[in-house]
């Protein structure tokens, strides 16, 4: 006997990755057709009917940072692979799509670098 799932039926594999600061930000919360799903970092597996479907990710007690949203088509007897890249601050948004995603916010971090470098150049300078 085998676990085969039912007829009309597939998988969503989704991966929750590291954010750029190491560990998703606060946690992550996902939603399959407006239905909350549990996930945690790193592979998810999902089952779901044959179809399309609407998945949204984001990463909570930090506001709702990293809200990504997008369609997939889960094929009967198959599954559809997503990788999620939480962002770690409300100005950065996360990353989805069907292969790894690179870490969101790079941009950010350098340019609050930046930013703390030339102030300190500038207090010393003084």
């Amino acid at each position: 006997m085998t676990d085969e799932p039912p007829a009309g039926t597939g998988h969503l594999r989704l991966t929750v990755q590291p954010s750029l600061l190491g560990r998703p930000g606060f946690g992550v919360r996902a939603r399959v057709d407006g239905e909350p799903v549990r996930v945690q970092r790193g592979e998810n597996v999902i089952p779901l009917a044959a179809g399309r479907h609407r998945v949204e990710a984001s990463t909570f007690l930090t506001g709702g940072s990293g809200d990504v949203t997008i369609e997939v088509d889960v094929p009967a007897g198959g599954e559809v692979a997503l990788w999620y890249a939480p962002s770690f601050s409300r100005a950065v948004s996360g990353r989805i799509g069907d292969r790894p995603q690179r870490p969101a916010g790079t941009w950010f971090v350098v340019l609050v670098a930046v930013i703390i470098v030339v102030g300190m150049a500038y207090t010393i300078a003084r």
